[in-house]
């Protein structure tokens, strides 16, 4: 018999791996998914814990969604992996997500850097990568920085479906957390 703690654990791996393969087939992750998560989040922990358990669902949301925020703003990241991450944050609470979020940073810098690789860009994917941790969305006049399209769309840019590491950094703290 599952516990509360496993459905919600295997809920959020289920919502991961469908924002993955909808990533990864249209490069995209539906706002419709992204809100249909936040709701079963939230009403798993609510029913898991009651009251306290939507508190708590709540605060990871917003910790998922400040975690990769930024790296949007700076033009790094679509907007439809922040909401993902916000939505599970829904399941996580606040410390879970920090440890999803995590997981899928480590995975999805990997993949960056083999597709790179693989593709012989890997100078110019690192100097982007500069660019948008040190410049971020406003550039400077320094250096040659395109301010009006997302790091993540320009010509010649290393784009993954950041879907997947968020799938591999949520599979890796339901794991975390359903061990505890």
């Amino acid at each position: 018999m599952l516990t509360a703690a496993a459905i919600v654990n295997i809920s959020a791996v289920a919502v991961a791996v469908a924002a993955a393969t909808t990533d990864i087939r249209s490069k995209r992750v539906p706002n419709a998914l992204v809100l249909s998560a936040v709701a079963m989040g939230l009403a798993l922990n609510c029913w898991r814990d009651g009251l306290g358990g939507a508190a708590v669902s709540f605060a990871g949301g917003v910790v998922g969604l400040a975690l990769f925020l930024p790296f949007f703003m700076a033009g790094g990241m679509g907007g439809g992996d922040v909401k993902l991450c916000a939505a599970l944050g829904t399941f996580f609470g606040p410390i879970g997500i920090v440890q999803a979020s995590l997981a899928a940073s480590v995975a999805g810098g990997a993949c960056a850097l083999f597709v790179a690789a693989r593709r012989r860009q890997l100078r110019a994917t690192l100097r982007r990568m500069r660019d948008i941790l040190f410049f971020g969305a406003a550039g400077d006049e320094t250096h040659d920085v395109d301010t009006t399209t997302p790091a993540w769309a320009r010509p010649g840019a290393v784009s993954i479906p950041y879907a997947v590491p968020i799938a591999a950094g949520t599979l890796i703290a339901a794991v975390v957390n359903w061990s505890w």
